[in-house]
C-alpha cells in the first residue's frame, strides 16, 4: 500500500509543482488569513459573542463571518505569559475555529526569539507515536507546557460537542507556531484539524519535523489528496511570503518547517491565486548527518530583521494581516 502511494505521488509531482493552485485552495488561504488577522483585533475590544458585534474589521460585518460566534478569548500576556488568540464557532459553514495571534507585544518578542533547542514531549500521551530525538524552539515549549493544556481542553471540549463539524486551527508569525503546537495536541486527541499558519517561524528539529509529517499527520497523504481534490480539508499548511524572514528563523539546520507550503510571490496586496503557488519538498531530506544539537547562538530581533528586509512582506499575507485597522495598507 505504501509502495502504491509513493508511486501515485511520484506520478502527480509534476502537477503538484507546476500548476496553478486551484480557486477551492486559495478560497481556503483567504478565509483562514482573515481569521487570523481577527485575532489582532484582540486588544481593540474583540470579545466573546458574535463576531461582527466587536470586531472593528469590515470583512468582520460581511454575511460570511457576521454568524460566527467567539466563544472565549485569551491573552495571556496580561498573565505574565505568552501568546493570546480566540476560539470560534461558525454554525452556517460547520467550523470550530481556534486562532492565535501574531507576535504583538514586547514579552512576545522575548518569547519569540528564545529559540535554544529543548526536548519535545507533547501533552498527549501516545504510545504509538512517540517523538524520539525531538527538540523544539525553547519559548514555543514554554508556552506549550504553561499555558497551552487550557486552550487545547477548551477547544477539544466545543468540538467534542460539535464532532460534526470542521477543527480549525489558525495563527500568523508566532502565533501560526503556537498554532502548529495546539494543532499537535488536538491532532493526537483524534480531532483530525486542518491547521493553517501564515508566516510562521520554524518551531523544532529533523526528528521533530518527520515525526509531525509521517506519524502525526501524513503529509504525503494531505499532498495526495490536494492533488487528487484540488481542496484543502486538513493537515499542517503553511504559507510563506517570499522575501519574509520570518519563516526563515530560526537558522537551520537546527530548525526545521513541517507541512505542505504555499508560497505567494506578489510583493503587494492584493494576492490572487496566480500569485500562490504550491511548493513541494522535503526540509529534512538529506541533512540527517547534521548535528541536531548544534549549538544557536542568541541575536537581537534589530540584527535578524533590519527594517528594510521584508517587514512589508511579513505583514500581507492575501490580506494586511497584523494591526486590526482597514486603514492600514
Amino acid at each position: 500500500m505504501i509502495a502504491f502511494v509513493l508511486i501515485h505521488l511520484i506520478c502527480l509531482l509534476p502537477c503538484l509543482v507546476s500548476s496553478e493552485i486551484s480557486e477551492a485552495e486559495y478560497d481556503v488561504l483567504l478565509d483562514y488569513a482573515k481569521f487570523s488577522s481577527i485575532a489582532y483585533c484582540l486588544n481593540k475590544g474583540l470579545t466573546s459573542g458574535p463576531m461582527s458585534e466587536s470586531c472593528e474589521l469590515s470583512f468582520c460585518k460581511t454575511p460570511e463571518l457576521s454568524d460566527i460566534e467567539i466563544i472565549k478569548t485569551f491573552d495571556f500576556n496580561e498573565w505574565d505569559g505568552v501568546g493570546s488568540g480566540y476560539l470560534a464557532i461558525d454554525h452556517k459553514n460547520g467550523r470550530v475555529i481556534l486562532a492565535m495571534r501574531g507576535t504583538s507585544s514586547r514579552r512576545d518578542w522575548i518569547g519569540n526569539f528564545d529559540f535554544i533547542p529543548v526536548p519535545y514531549e507533547p501533552l498527549t500521551k501516545s504510545i504509538t507515536v512517540e517523538c524520539e530525538g525531538c527538540k523544539i524552539h525553547k519559548g514555543f515549549y514554554e508556552f506549550l507546557r504553561n499555558k497551552c493544556a487550557y486552550i487545547i481542553k477548551e477547544t477539544s471540549n466545543l468540538h467534542f460537542k460539535h464532532p460534526e463539524y470542521r477543527l480549525i486551527v489558525t495563527g500568523h508569525s508566532l502565533g501560526a507556531a503556537l498554532a502548529t503546537l495546539a494543532g499537535i495536541e488536538l491532532s493526537l486527541m483524534e480531532h483530525d484539524p486542518l491547521v493553517v499558519g501564515y508566516g510562521s517561524p520554524r518551531v523544532g528539529n529533523t526528528n521533530f519535523v518527520k515525526w509531525v509529517d509521517i506519524s502525526v499527520s501524513s503529509k504525503l497523504q494531505v499532498i495526495v489528496n490536494i492533488a487528487q481534490t484540488n481542496m484543502i480539508t486538513n493537515g499542517f499548511i503553511r504559507v510563506t511570503h517570499e522575501h519574509d524572514l520570518i519563516p526563515k528563523l530560526p537558522p537551520a539546520p537546527v530548525f526545521r518547517h513541517t507541512g505542505v507550503e504555499y508560497e505567494i510571490v506578489k510583493l503587494e496586496t492584493p494576492h490572487e491565486r496566480n500569485d500562490i503557488n504550491r511548493v513541494v519538498n522535503e526540509e529534512w531530506q538529506d541533512i540527517d548527518d547534521m548535528d541536531s544539537n548544534a549549538q544557536v547562538k542568541t541575536m537581537s530581533p534589530s540584527k535578524l530583521w533590519p527594517p528594510f528586509l521584508g517587514k512589508y512582506e511579513h505583514k500581507h499575507y492575501l490580506i494586511r494581516i497584523t494591526g486590526c485597522d482597514d486603514n492600514k495598507s
